[in-house]
């Protein structure tokens, strides 16, 4: 009797749940709460956290793409639908590889963000012509024709304005940012530096490495401010120095965790779950598990579906030598 009673109350659950989230797809209604019933791994039309997961990743699916169905080890997750994702502008210098890393994993659905305009104050830099083959705006500013660096910078915050950017990534961009462009981004400006910040601020961060005898280096994404890499930490990747490293082999491995950790801190201010308290950027929701326990993203196609595992982890907003970005 008992097990009767719980099959109905399961069955009106669960078509109580498809009827909501139905209507909730039509008027694009969806609220998180109604995807914690059983139904929640069918179908939601909106960018969510997985219900199903306590470290809460992220999930979230593209209506008109639902055979892009991702799985990991606790819950289901689904590409991003473009009009909920934030809007980047990449500010670039060169050859544009974190640029790259990014415009990947949005395209792949990885992160809650595109990016809409990318800028350089370098005719010939290679991103520039990466931005176009993935028909993304780009604009190059001519520094020379502008009196001051706060002039620059006002042209620059023009066309961000325009784009509608919510968020600034630097990428390689090898100029400072005026008080002014700080004031009217503060705390949507982010940037990547190959080291372990506060230590080897500024260029050549892996010479400075080597120099000193560092046994541990790395990459820190942090907020930018009118410093010069003194912004709030938001996430660091550690990289063991070894005893025959050149400041070529340090800068390449270090590279590969640049392309890791730059998404994942795009995907946290893209989820709302950065905030800064003095010094300090928490995380909300942010993995305590084990190195051992966790899990990255990878990707493996079958019968023309895509689907996306998770065979190395690290916790949310910082790394060790060992791990892998979430």
């Amino acid at each position: 009797m008992s097990k009767s009673i719980d099959l109905v109350v399961f069955l009106y659950k669960f078509l109580l749940g498809v009827s909501r989230i139905f209507f909730g797809v039509i008027t694009n209604r969806v609220t998180y709460d109604e995807l914690r019933g059983p139904v929640a791994p069918v179908v939601c039309s909106r960018y969510l956290r997985n219900p199903l997961a306590p470290y809460r990743p992220f999930c979230y699916l593209e209506l008109s793409t639902l055979a892009t169905e991702t799985v990991d080890e606790r819950g289901i997750g689904f590409t991003v639908n473009s009009r909920q994702k934030i809007r980047l502008g990449v500010l670039i210098s060169g050859r544009g590889s974190n640029l790259q890393a990014i415009i990947d994993a949005s395209e792949t659905g990885m992160i809650a963000a595109r990016v809409v305009i990318v800028i350089s104050d370098v005719a010939d830099a290679r991103a520039l012509e990466l931005a176009r083959r993935h028909d993304i705006e780009t604009s190059f500013i001519d520094p020379r024709l502008h009196d001051t660096g706060e002039a620059f910078d006002a042209t620059v915050i023009d066309l961000l304005r325009k784009c509608e950017v919510e968020l600034v990534c630097l990428a390689g961009f090898m100029r400072l940012l005026s008080p002014h462009f700080i004031r009217e981004y503060r705390n949507r400006i982010m940037n990547i530096h190959p080291a372990l910040l506060p230590a080897f601020r500024g260029p050549h961060a892996q010479r400075q490495a080597l120099r000193y005898g560092a046994k541990v280096s790395g990459c820190t994404v942090h907020f930018v401010d009118e410093g010069v890499d003194t912004g709030p930490i938001i996430i660091q990747a550690a990289v063991p120095v070894l005893d025959d490293d050149t400041e070529e082999s340090l800068s390449a491995r270090i590279l590969t965790y640049e392309h890791r950790i730059y998404p994942r801190a795009i995907q946290l201010f893209a989820e709302g779950r950065l905030t800064i308290e003095g010094r300090r950027v928490v995380c909300d929701g942010a993995d305590t598990r084990q190195p051992h326990e966790q899990q990255a993203w990878g990707s493996s196609t079958r019968d023309g579906v895509t689907r996306r595992y998770r065979p190395q982890r690290v916790g949310a907003c910082s790394t060790g030598p060992d791990q892998r970005f979430r």
